[in-house]
């Protein structure tokens, strides 16, 4: 085949995608930048909310806002953004990741600008949750551009996921250094932080315009929206994320009347997702394509996947805020010093990444989400393990180090994974879900170990004579450190979920980080193999990286399928045989 008509083959399938050209997945200059400007933009996302924790207390005293109300400005953010992943993956799919990618950024910068200059809690907590609506667009939008300009199996989209996901650590990192020095040391004070943030963002959207491929969309493509379903993933996600969130602080905690009602509501109106989507797919009156294809979770393992990433997101989260309580509310330190215990997992994060990119091409996935789950329990175990006599270096020191490994493990050896299940169209889609369950995780591992600590730590306190009061603020230190290190403790536990979980149902995920070259091997020494389509192609959609006419044709086992990106056959162990197509 001529190069012409290659060339020719490429720009019908990006016609047929509605979304980016697909281009080389060599580490060209060019790319390396894209690589820059998307990691940058997940490192935005982080530290925009680790900066405002720290700057909390100087928001409190400057705008009036209660102590009760303090969780708003934080959780509007979250609640955003997490509860309009579905949605936004799937607009990014069908109108093209650049236009959202970009608008998503420029929402983040317009509305950081605007929180900078709130004079009310209202004010501040509407412009947070509008910077969580820009950052649910850019973050799936972001990863599905990886997806498309790095073939799969190639070194160049390992790096590109090893750098994306650590920037979830090295936010967290600059956002507590940021947040510590402007708010100590600017004129601005807190405001400062929003400047900053504003400001850098403009980074991504200058070098996204330039790098980012261009679009280029088919008009005849369907590109109608499933927005019923939009609106009951979106409605139930944000009253079940309010609802874990709030439950720890209500008056009567999860007895609360607001909080019983919202999560059963959130409960109904999820059901009534599932079942909207399902009656899409099954029923002949609708033409409508569904926002969220249920038979995705059956593909390969995908589901048990992202069940690893739930509980693992359960155990990181939760370590890091109890080990915040533990240096400030026990130990007593200042906002600065308690930022400078987290600087290494700034620095660490910097590390897993080439780490992650020297062994992914050589360990299997199962082995990687393995380690991933490993480090996020012993990071549980070592805080909770923590004396205040013992010395920072003893075991917070290893925690915030093997924390960020097993948080990254986890999350890149997912988004190459998750990214090799789902249809080219579906890949900002399938970053929004991979998003989803780490949010959830976040709220549903913040919630039980929250009551964990409480329970743990009024128990302590009763048993010392000193009954507690309605927020526990007179709980004596002992009873305090009691519930924290049960907190780790129930951290550590959901950390070991997803060890057990990997151990024993993700080992057919082999090597996930490199391309087959074997040459095929003939039928006879594989009677069983049969002729297999990649599960898009059979859908109209063509393979992403395509196509040149010199091809090998591989003989995979089923637990290899993954490494290629294809759906897994039904029947287990059966051989499967494809051809896989690069372009030249």
């Amino acid at each position: 085949m001529t190069a012409a008509k290659a060339s020719s083959l490429a720009e019908e399938r990006d016609l047929e995608s509605g979304s980016l050209k697909a281009v080389s997945g060599s580490l060209t200059a060019s790319n390396l930048i894209l690589i820059f400007a998307v990691s940058l933009t997940m490192i935005l996302n982080i530290m925009n909310n680790t900066s405002i924790n720290v700057a909390l207390p100087s928001i409190a005293e400057e705008l009036g806002i209660s102590q009760a109300d303090l969780q708003w400005p934080v959780t509007a953010y979250a609640l955003a953004f997490g509860c309009l992943l579905l949605l936004w993956g799937k607009l990014a799919d069908l109108y093209g990741r650049k236009y959202a990618y970009l608008g998503g950024i420029a929402c983040f910068c317009i509305f950081n600008i605007a929180a900078a200059l709130s004079q009310s809690l209202i004010q501040i907590s509407i412009f947070r949750a509008l910077q969580g609506v820009g950052a649910a667009a850019s973050v799936p939008a972001a990863a599905g551009i990886i997806t498309e300009t790095f073939p799969p199996g190639t070194r160049a989209r390992s790096l590109a996921f090893a750098c994306f996901s650590a920037g979830a650590p090295i936010g967290s990192g600059f956002g507590s250094i940021f947040g510590g020095v402007f708010t100590q040391y600017s004129p601005a004070s807190w405001r400062g932080v929003f400047w900053f943030t504003a400001g850098i963002s403009v980074i991504p959207f200058a070098l996204g315009s330039i790098f980012i491929p261009r679009i280029r969309l088919d008009p005849t493509r369907d590109k109608r929206v499933d927005w019923l379903g939009g609106l009951l993933s979106t409605s139930g996600l944000t009253l079940l994320v309010f609802a874990l969130s709030s439950g720890p602080s209500a008056s009567n905690g999860w007895k609360t009347p607001y909080v019983l009602a919202t999560l059963v509501l959130s409960i109904l109106l999820i059901g009534a997702f599932i079942a909207w989507e399902d009656l899409l797919v099954r029923s002949s009156r609708f033409s409508l394509k569904p926002l969220m294809p249920l038979e995705i979770w059956t593909r390969g393992r995908l589901a048990v996947n992202l069940a690893v990433v739930f509980v693992g997101w359960c155990a990181f989260q939760p370590m890091l805020y109890h080990a915040t309580l533990f240096f400030q509310d026990y130990q007593g330190l200042s906002p600065i010093l308690t930022m400078i215990r987290f600087l290494p997992t700034a620095v660490s994060g910097i590390m897993v990444c080439l780490v992650f990119t020297l062994v992914v091409p050589y360990v299997y996935g199962w082995t990687l989400l393995t380690i991933g789950s490993l480090g996020a329990s012993f990071a549980a175990m070592c805080m909770a393990l923590c004396r205040p006599e013992d010395p920072y270096w003893q075991w917070a020191f290893p925690a915030m180090i093997i924390s960020v490994f097993g948080a990254d493990f986890i999350f890149a050896t997912s988004s190459i994974y998750v990214s090799s299940i789902a249809k080219p169209s579906e890949q900002s889609l399938a970053a929004g879900m991979l998003q989803v369950m780490m949010q959830l995780g976040v709220a549903i591992g913040l919630a039980v170990t929250g009551v964990v600590n409480d329970a743990v730590a009024s128990k302590s306190s009763i048993s010392l004579g000193v009954i507690p009061d309605s927020g526990n603020s007179n709980i004596p230190k002992e009873s305090l450190l009691e519930g924290l290190q049960a907190a780790q403790w129930t951290a550590f536990a959901f950390g070991m979920i997803g060890v057990i979980l990997t151990v024993t149902l993700l080992r057919p995920i082999r090597v996930i980080g490199v391309r087959r070259t074997s040459k095929s091997r003939s039928a006879s020494e594989k009677p069983d193999a049969v002729e297999h389509k990649e599960t898009s192609e059979r859908d109209g959609e063509k393979p992403l990286h395509s196509a040149a006419e010199s091809t090998e044709t591989v003989v995979i086992s089923r637990d290899e399928i993954p490494v290629l990106g294809m759906v897994l056959n039904e029947k287990e162990g059966q051989e499967v045989k494809e051809s896989v197509y690069y372009q030249k």
